[in-house]
């Protein structure tokens, strides 16, 4: 009686476990169990392709999935800088600001009559990353002075949107794409094509 008793406590526990996190204790104590999750039951988590991600907080909301995205790693263009972005293709690149641990690489794509320009800089650790997107959006900032429409800055993944401007952080990188039009060094609001431009280009962005 008194086994089950403690069998009956013991699965209680479990049970609420089980509720409380998704956890199933009983089946990762089994090896079986966990055999035969991978084997036909539940499926095993596919690895990552890229970086795991650093430890930070999640932003309260994450208007481009990039939480869900894989993780860049290298530090040569085409590991950072895809040649294909769904509709838009990479046309041109520029490293003469002393490369991604440097000034960062340069890239434009071409899709649509519009040029989606990105830069990607690998800073030292996650830290610096974030405080990079931190610095957007103010007069100096990438957005041209604009004000974000969507923002979240120290955690992980961090980022700052505006109308055809976004910066975002990935681990230590810290990425830059904008779909204005600049008048020398001094940008031009964007077209509702190069917003909307953007936009899809944002959706079809690997990291």
């Amino acid at each position: 009686m008194l086994d089950d008793l403690l069998g009956a406590l013991k699965q209680g526990v479990l049970n609420a476990v089980r509720q409380r996190t998704g956890i199933d204790l009983g089946a990762v104590a089994d090896p079986a169990a966990q055999r035969d999750a991978g084997a036909g039951g539940a499926p095993a988590a596919a690895p990552s392709s890229g970086a795991a991600p650093p430890a930070g907080p999640a932003p309260a909301q994450d208007p481009l999935g990039l939480a869900g995205r894989r993780m860049p790693a290298g530090d040569t263009v085409d590991a950072v800088l895809p040649g294909q972005v769904g509709e838009f293709t990479r046309s041109r690149i520029n490293d003469r600001f002393g490369g991604i641990r440097s000034g960062g690489i340069f890239a434009g794509y071409r899709g649509d009559g519009v040029e989606i320009r990105v830069l990607v800089t690998l800073l030292r650790d996650a830290a610096a990353a974030r405080a990079q997107v931190g610095e957007a959006g103010g007069g100096e900032g990438e957005h041209g002075g604009a004000a974000p429409t969507a923002r979240s800055v120290g955690t992980e993944p961090s980022f700052s949107l505006a109308p055809g401007s976004a910066v975002w952080s990935r681990g230590a990188y810290c990425f830059t794409a904008s779909s204005s039009d600049t008048d020398g060094d001094i940008p031009l609001p964007p077209t509702p094509a190069q917003i909307a431009a953007l936009q899809r280009f944002m959706r079809a962005f690997p990291y």
